[in-house]
């Protein structure tokens, strides 16, 4: 039982896919244990690239070519966009050049 508890359970930097509709997919990427905002870091930048180099290997062998995201690990998750995150997913754009990266930002006034 413990062994498969232990598997069970989702890791930083794992990605699991799931189809929502015919052609679309949402993929839970695992990048952080806790979140807050309070101005600590809860968010892992290497958990954001492990998971989102599953989720583009994924999409590269199942030929999908559009990804859109949120601005991942920030907000919630404490990272600073441009010094943590943004280098990420260039690095990532530029090994993966077949695939659409689409960031996307959350209008928080909309949400009051």
């Amino acid at each position: 039982a413990a062994f498969e508890e232990f598997y069970a359970k989702p890791k930083l930097g794992d990605a699991e896919v799931l189809l929502v509709a015919s052609g679309l997919y949402i993929v839970n990427c695992f990048t952080q244990e806790r979140f807050g905002k309070d101005g600590k870091r809860y968010a892992c930048p290497n958990a954001i690239e492990l998971a989102l180099t599953k989720t583009l290997d994924i999409m590269t062998v199942t030929n999908l070519c559009n990804l859109h995201i949120p601005r991942i690990g920030c907000d919630l998750g404490g990272l600073d966009w441009n010094d943590d995150v943004r280098p990420v997913l260039l690095r990532l754009a530029n090994k993966y050049p077949h695939i659409r990266i689409d960031v996307w930002e959350i209008d928080k006034r909309k949400l009051k």
